[in-house]
């Protein structure tokens, strides 16, 4: 029971210390005017030297922001929004989505029942594109930092609420731990998945190539090959041998009739049976050479046909086209349209598999495209440093090479060359 007590009594103490508060509701929304200033401070001074505005912001906006910039003294949100829009257009955007936007969202009608740390951490809190600008060195990290320190009162925190917060943040912190190492091994087993199919696909294509090419060898070396002298089928094996057994019976019994008769007559009766043995055998080559013409002819038919076919398949199989595609998404290109809306173009043949690869290069309107560079340039095309935001012109240096997904989408394997002028 005594045990039970003591971890009731440290959740009440715990509990009540985290209520204890530091903060009202006019120090709240000094507050969200300080963060808003030194967040747009953070800002400014990271992209100033990127952009072609830092003269506007070196004369007109760093001036009064490096004076009026600290947790004492500073801008509130309404002179920080007019400030940045009496600069030129590049940070008037900067004062609607930064500074206003936090203006509008960043509000609490009763902060009474929030504890200091609950307030800071929704003061600092910023999504959205400027968090990646701002939150170099984790800048974010650090204001909060000098808030707790400002607001915390060392003499009425519990230890215990210290203890939980730092625990808090370790658990947090394995978790996005876990969570990021889950999602690269998600990543590698497709990747694995991928490779596997690929390899298969490789295989496969490989097989059917070397049966056809084999198939092509043999085609080849029948035609070269010299025509055999055909067998005699059984039909005629049976026509010779009873012209030749009627003949010799004839013969025999001729012979045998006349053996009395003169020598001449003989003769005579002789030269006649051998010229109709003649004749008969000459009937049975002519019909040997026809049975042969007709079959050479209808095997050089077949050939010829399927030469032809074999070359007709090949032809077709080498006619290009080409495919326009608009859109992508990191390294993968998609959504076909006209030639005029395109930015890739791709030569093909109509009849790819997955797996297979294509040249491509960049088409359609080079001032649209260098516009939205990011979008539509960047990675996918190799522009070797040449870029800059005035440039007029894309011209085509190198194809690139894309390879043909599963989903119907082009993977980038080998970025296209190009350059700007």
């Amino acid at each position: 029971m005594k045990k039970i007590y003591l971890i009731i009594s440290i959740v009440f103490l715990c509990n009540t210390s985290g209520i204890a508060q530091k903060i009202d509701q006019n120090e709240f929304n000094k507050l969200v005017d300080f963060v808003s200033c030194i967040y747009a401070k953070q800002y400014c001074e990271k992209i100033s030297k990127n952009t072609s505005e830092s003269d506007a912001y070196d004369q007109i906006i760093a001036p009064i922001l490096n004076d009026n910039c600290d947790i004492e003294k500073h801008l509130s949100s309404d002179s920080l929004y007019k400030l940045f829009k009496s600069a030129n257009k590049q940070w008037n955007k900067t004062a609607d989505e930064l500074i206003k936007f936090r203006q509008n969202n960043k509000k609490c009608s009763d902060v009474s029942n929030k504890s200091d740390i609950e307030i800071i951490d929704y003061i600092v809190k910023i999504e959205g594109t400027y968090k990646t600008v701002i939150d170099k060195d984790n800048f974010i990290n650090n204001i909060k930092t000098v808030l707790i320190n400002k607001y915390s009162d060392q003499s009425t925190v519990n230890p215990l609420s210290a203890v939980n917060i730092t625990l808090k943040q370790q658990i947090e912190g394995l978790i996005g731990d876990v969570s990021s190492r889950m999602s690269k091994i998600e990543s590698i087993q497709k990747i694995y998945s991928v490779l596997l199919l690929c390899c298969f696909l490789v295989c496969a294509f490989t097989l059917l190539k070397t049966r056809k090419i084999k198939d092509l060898e043999n085609t080849k070396e029948s035609i070269h090959q010299k025509p055999q002298k055909l067998p005699q089928d059984e039909e005629t094996k049976n026509y010779i041998i009873k012209v030749f057994n009627d003949q010799r019976n004839a013969q025999e019994f001729n012979l045998s009739a006349k053996s009395g008769n003169d020598t001449a007559a003989l003769i005579r009766q002789l030269q006649g049976q051998v010229d109709s043995l003649n004749k008969h055998i000459t009937g049975i080559n002519a019909a040997i050479e026809n049975l042969q013409k007709n079959q050479y002819k209808d095997e050089e038919n077949s050939t010829v046909i399927t030469i032809t076919n074999e070359i007709t398949e090949k032809n077709n199989s080498e006619t290009k086209k080409h495919l326009y595609l608009k859109d992508r998404q990191g390294m993968m290109l998609f959504k076909e349209v006209t030639k005029e809306n395109a930015h890739y173009e791709l030569d093909i043949n109509g009849n790819e598999r997955v797996g297979d690869k294509v040249p491509y290069r960049f088409c359609g309107i080079a001032k649209r495209a260098i516009a939205y560079y990011n979008g539509v340039l960047e990675d996918v095309f190799d522009d070797e440093k040449s870029y800059f935001l005035k440039a007029t012109r894309i011209e085509n240096i190198e194809d690139g090479v894309v390879e043909f997904q599963t989903d119907g989408k082009w993977k980038v394997i080998t970025p296209a060359k190009i350059e700007f002028s």
